[in-house]
Protein backbone atom coordinates (compact mmCIF):
# COMPACT_ATOMS: atom_id res chain seq x y z
CA UNK A 1 0.00 0.00 0.00
CA UNK A 2 1.18 3.11 -0.85
CA UNK A 3 0.74 6.80 0.54
CA UNK A 4 1.81 9.82 -1.01
CA UNK A 5 2.31 13.11 -0.37
CA UNK A 6 1.34 15.43 -3.99
CA UNK A 7 4.97 15.31 -4.94
CA UNK A 8 4.02 11.96 -6.54
CA UNK A 9 2.11 13.91 -8.91
CA UNK A 10 5.18 15.78 -10.41
CA UNK A 11 6.63 11.87 -10.44
CA UNK A 12 3.83 10.92 -12.60
CA UNK A 13 3.84 13.75 -14.96
CA UNK A 14 7.79 13.17 -15.27
CA UNK A 15 7.79 9.21 -15.90
CA UNK A 16 6.34 7.70 -19.74
CA UNK A 17 3.78 5.00 -20.12
CA UNK A 18 5.83 1.29 -19.46
CA UNK A 19 5.61 -1.43 -21.98
CA UNK A 20 1.79 -2.19 -21.35
CA UNK A 21 1.06 1.38 -22.14
CA UNK A 22 0.26 2.77 -18.59
CA UNK A 23 1.85 4.62 -16.03
CA UNK A 24 3.05 2.75 -13.30
CA UNK A 25 3.09 3.30 -9.65
CA UNK A 26 6.63 1.99 -8.97
CA UNK A 27 8.36 3.88 -12.03
CA UNK A 28 6.66 7.20 -10.42
CA UNK A 29 7.99 6.31 -6.86
CA UNK A 30 11.57 5.51 -8.50
CA UNK A 31 11.35 9.05 -9.77
CA UNK A 32 10.69 10.57 -6.89
CA UNK A 33 14.00 8.57 -5.06
CA UNK A 34 16.14 9.52 -8.20
CA UNK A 35 15.07 13.32 -7.28
CA UNK A 36 16.05 13.27 -3.48
CA UNK A 37 12.44 12.97 -2.81
CA UNK A 38 12.03 11.36 0.78
CA UNK A 39 10.79 8.27 0.54
CA UNK A 40 9.85 5.72 3.05
CA UNK A 41 8.77 2.19 4.02
CA UNK A 42 6.79 1.44 7.64
CA UNK A 43 4.98 -1.60 8.43
CA UNK A 44 1.03 -0.40 8.67
CA UNK A 45 -1.43 -1.99 11.37
CA UNK A 46 -4.95 0.03 10.07
CA UNK A 47 -7.29 -1.82 8.55
CA UNK A 48 -6.48 -2.09 4.60
CA UNK A 49 -8.92 -3.69 1.91
CA UNK A 50 -8.10 -4.12 -1.63
CA UNK A 51 -10.51 -2.13 -3.33
CA UNK A 52 -10.07 -3.32 -7.02
CA UNK A 53 -13.56 -4.81 -7.07
CA UNK A 54 -17.43 -2.94 -5.99
CA UNK A 55 -17.89 -5.41 -3.22
CA UNK A 56 -14.36 -4.27 -1.65
CA UNK A 57 -15.22 -0.31 -2.41
CA UNK A 58 -18.84 -1.41 -0.59
CA UNK A 59 -16.71 -3.29 2.55
CA UNK A 60 -14.57 0.02 3.06
CA UNK A 61 -17.79 2.37 3.08
CA UNK A 62 -18.94 0.01 5.96
CA UNK A 63 -15.93 0.09 7.62
CA UNK A 64 -15.84 3.86 7.67
CA UNK A 65 -19.18 4.30 8.03
CA UNK A 66 -19.30 2.21 11.42
CA UNK A 67 -17.04 5.08 13.24
CA UNK A 68 -19.58 7.90 12.37
CA UNK A 69 -20.53 10.51 15.27
CA UNK A 70 -24.18 11.86 14.79
CA UNK A 71 -24.35 15.02 13.39
CA UNK A 72 -27.53 17.08 11.99
CA UNK A 73 -26.54 20.63 9.98
CA UNK A 74 -29.34 20.10 7.69
CA UNK A 75 -33.20 20.13 7.93
CA UNK A 76 -35.01 16.69 9.01
CA UNK A 77 -38.66 17.65 8.73
CA UNK A 78 -41.17 15.98 11.57
CA UNK A 79 -42.47 13.37 9.44
CA UNK A 80 -38.80 12.15 8.69
CA UNK A 81 -36.99 9.60 11.85
CA UNK A 82 -33.49 9.22 12.06
CA UNK A 83 -31.94 6.31 13.64
CA UNK A 84 -28.88 5.19 14.52
CA UNK A 85 -25.55 7.29 13.90
CA UNK A 86 -27.00 9.97 10.57
CA UNK A 87 -24.86 13.04 9.43
CA UNK A 88 -27.00 15.41 7.29
CA UNK A 89 -25.01 17.92 5.80
CA UNK A 90 -24.94 21.46 5.39
CA UNK A 91 -28.23 22.29 3.58
CA UNK A 92 -29.21 18.91 3.12
CA UNK A 93 -32.99 17.90 3.84
CA UNK A 94 -34.27 14.66 4.83
CA UNK A 95 -38.61 15.09 4.16
CA UNK A 96 -40.82 12.63 5.35
CA UNK A 97 -37.91 9.74 4.91
CA UNK A 98 -36.52 7.21 7.55
CA UNK A 99 -32.80 7.18 7.39
CA UNK A 100 -31.44 4.29 9.40
CA UNK A 101 -27.77 4.71 10.23
CA UNK A 102 -24.50 4.63 10.07
CA UNK A 103 -25.65 6.96 7.36
CA UNK A 104 -24.10 10.03 5.43
CA UNK A 105 -26.74 12.26 3.31
CA UNK A 106 -24.19 14.58 1.75
CA UNK A 107 -24.33 18.44 1.52
CA UNK A 108 -27.09 20.41 -0.51
CA UNK A 109 -28.82 16.86 -1.04
CA UNK A 110 -32.40 15.95 -0.98
CA UNK A 111 -33.79 12.78 0.32
CA UNK A 112 -37.88 12.57 0.22
CA UNK A 113 -40.17 10.03 0.85
CA UNK A 114 -37.44 7.13 0.97
CA UNK A 115 -36.20 5.20 3.38
CA UNK A 116 -31.96 4.91 3.74
CA UNK A 117 -29.45 3.04 5.30
CA UNK A 118 -27.74 0.84 6.84
CA UNK A 119 -24.27 1.57 5.16
CA UNK A 120 -25.20 4.11 2.80
CA UNK A 121 -23.03 7.37 1.61
CA UNK A 122 -24.20 10.08 0.11
CA UNK A 123 -22.87 12.78 -1.67
CA UNK A 124 -23.31 15.91 -2.39
CA UNK A 125 -26.41 17.87 -4.03
CA UNK A 126 -27.61 14.71 -4.57
CA UNK A 127 -31.49 13.91 -5.06
CA UNK A 128 -33.40 10.52 -4.06
CA UNK A 129 -37.13 10.63 -3.99
CA UNK A 130 -39.42 7.58 -3.12
CA UNK A 131 -35.85 5.23 -3.02
CA UNK A 132 -34.64 2.28 -0.62
CA UNK A 133 -31.11 2.56 -0.60
CA UNK A 134 -28.64 0.60 1.85
CA UNK A 135 -25.19 -0.93 1.40
CA UNK A 136 -24.46 1.78 -1.46
CA UNK A 137 -22.31 4.74 -1.96
CA UNK A 138 -23.94 7.56 -4.10
CA UNK A 139 -21.75 10.15 -5.63
CA UNK A 140 -21.88 13.91 -6.06
CA UNK A 141 -24.93 14.85 -8.25
CA UNK A 142 -26.49 11.82 -8.52
CA UNK A 143 -30.21 11.04 -8.64
CA UNK A 144 -32.23 8.11 -7.87
CA UNK A 145 -35.84 8.11 -7.97
CA UNK A 146 -38.74 5.35 -7.28
CA UNK A 147 -36.10 2.74 -7.02
CA UNK A 148 -37.12 0.11 -4.23
CA UNK A 149 -35.02 -2.35 -2.38
CA UNK A 150 -31.62 -1.13 -4.11
CA UNK A 151 -28.73 -2.38 -2.66
CA UNK A 152 -24.77 -3.35 -2.58
CA UNK A 153 -24.44 -0.82 -5.15
CA UNK A 154 -22.11 1.97 -6.49
CA UNK A 155 -24.01 5.24 -8.40
CA UNK A 156 -21.31 7.65 -10.19
CA UNK A 157 -21.35 11.14 -10.58
CA UNK A 158 -24.36 12.78 -12.11
CA UNK A 159 -25.68 9.23 -12.87
CA UNK A 160 -29.84 9.60 -12.97
CA UNK A 161 -31.53 6.19 -12.06
CA UNK A 162 -35.31 6.00 -12.38
CA UNK A 163 -38.08 3.15 -11.89
CA UNK A 164 -41.80 2.94 -12.94
CA UNK A 165 -42.23 -0.43 -11.33
CA UNK A 166 -39.20 -3.18 -9.85
CA UNK A 167 -38.65 -6.14 -8.89
CA UNK A 168 -37.46 -6.63 -4.75
CA UNK A 169 -33.67 -6.20 -5.23
CA UNK A 170 -31.69 -4.77 -8.06
CA UNK A 171 -27.70 -3.86 -7.92
CA UNK A 172 -25.81 -1.50 -10.02
CA UNK A 173 -22.43 -0.12 -10.68
CA UNK A 174 -22.58 2.68 -12.47
CA UNK A 175 -20.40 5.25 -14.06
CA UNK A 176 -20.25 9.06 -14.05
CA UNK A 177 -22.85 11.52 -16.40
CA UNK A 178 -24.87 8.02 -16.95
CA UNK A 179 -28.97 7.45 -17.50
CA UNK A 180 -30.38 4.58 -16.35
CA UNK A 181 -34.29 3.72 -16.65
CA UNK A 182 -35.71 0.55 -15.38
CA UNK A 183 -38.70 -0.88 -16.36
CA UNK A 184 -40.83 -3.60 -14.54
Amino acid sequence: MYFFTSAVHEGVDAIAPSARGELEITDAVQWLVDSGAVVRATEYRGYWKDTGRAEDVLACNRRLLEDLAPSVEGEVDSESELLGNVVVGPGARVVRSRVEGPVIVGAGSLVTDSRIGPHASIGRDCFLDRTELSNSIVLDGASISSIPGLSGSLIGRSASVGLGRAESHHSLVVGDHVRIEMTA
